[in-house]
This record gives structure tokens, sequence and C-alpha cells, in this order.
């Protein structure tokens, strides 16, 4: 099931960060919670405004605590109309800072959602951006939970590649660490480049 995150739990005026690390997510722009005119709900607002360019233009960031999602949806409230309909543009980014993805959208005085599927699973944050007078705020955030592994493989040997020359034989032994209270059985294969060799694999 994804992570749905509303801002009804909090009051306007609550100045917001970290009140949803616990669910993977930061918010690390100036952002304050307002009650919205257009959804009538508690909606997450910039209380920052670039003005690198002409018109001032309103700007919201997050990061994810896992930098390894692969959905992510913004519901925005939209205040003014504009000819070519966009309002907002929501980008993506994986952790060293590089540009996945973007959308544009907008639904002038109501409500609209942008949506980002990303195949690499490597959203480590996003940004949501647009003139003042264009869009107003966020209404929800919703993003899947990232895989979690099972358990981690160790190599007890060099930090080398195994290679075996014809007719060599040797012994390999991996040692694996269950994690989050996994249990339950873990199947290996032996792949051979030609039928000529042959292995096995002990629990011991």
């Amino acid at each position: 099931m994804p992570i749905v995150i509303n801002f009804s739990s909090l009051a306007p005026g609550t100045v917001v960060s970290n009140q949803f690390e616990s669910q993977g997510l930061i918010i690390t722009s100036p952002t304050v919670i307002i009650r919205n005119a257009e959804s009538f709900k508690h909606s997450l607002q910039s209380q920052h405004q670039s003005t690198i360019t002409q018109l001032p233009t309103r700007v919201i960031r997050a990061r994810f605590v896992e930098p390894k999602h692969s959905r992510l949806a913004v519901t925005v409230s939209f205040s003014n109309a504009g000819k070519d309909g966009v309002h907002a543009l929501l980008r993506v980014f994986d952790v060293a800072g590089h540009q996945i993805d973007e959308r544009s959208f907008g639904s002038p005085g109501s409500v609209a959602q942008a949506e980002i599927h990303c195949p690499t699973a490597n959203i480590a944050g996003f940004e949501i951006s647009g003139r003042t007078n264009r869009w107003d705020s966020i209404d929800s955030i919703t993003f899947d939970r990232p895989a979690i592994a099972d358990f981690r493989v160790a190599y007890d040997g060099l930090a080398e590649p195994l290679v075996l020359r014809q007719g060599q034989k040797t012994t390999a032994r991996l040692t694996f660490f269950r994690l989050h209270g996994s249990h339950g059985k873990i199947l290996l294969l032996l792949r051979y480049r030609d039928g000529g060799r042959q292995g096995s694999i002990t629990e011991g």
C-alpha cells in the first residue's frame, strides 16, 4: 500500500519540517499549514518565494528518508487561470541532486494531481514550483513504500572476484545476515558458462 500524507492533523499556522519523518518524508523548504479556501482542507503552503525571474515564484522542496522511491503523486490546489493551463512544475531528483523527470500541470480555481513513475526506483526528493498567482498549496503527497531487503550477504574472502581456471577447485563461504525479522528459505543458484564445470551448495 502506498503512503499518503495529508495535513489534517496539523493546525493552521504550524511550521512544517520533520513532522512526517517517521512516514519517510522531510520538508526542506520553509512551509506553513493553511486552511485552503479551494479544497477546504489543511494544506501545505510555501513561505519561500523565489525572485530569480521577474515574476515571484512559490517553491516547496522535500526529500525522502529512503532515496529509492519509484512513484510520487502530488495533489495541488490552484488559484488563478492561465491561458496555457500550466500552473506548477513537479520535478524529481536522485540522491546526487540530478533531475530524473518532471511534470507540468494545472487546473484553474480547482485541484489537480501530478504523478511521476520512475522504473529505476531512485527518487530521493522533489520540488514543486510555480508563479505565486497561479498555484496555492499542496493538499496531499502520495508515494510508494521502498523495498526493504530481507537479508545481507557477506563473502568471507578477498575483496576480489572469485575466478577459477580450468581444472581448479575452491571453496567460498557466504554468510547471510537476516534483517527486519525475516525468515524462510533463501534460494541460491550456481550458474556456469559451459556445461563442463560442476559445483554444489552446502548449508553449514
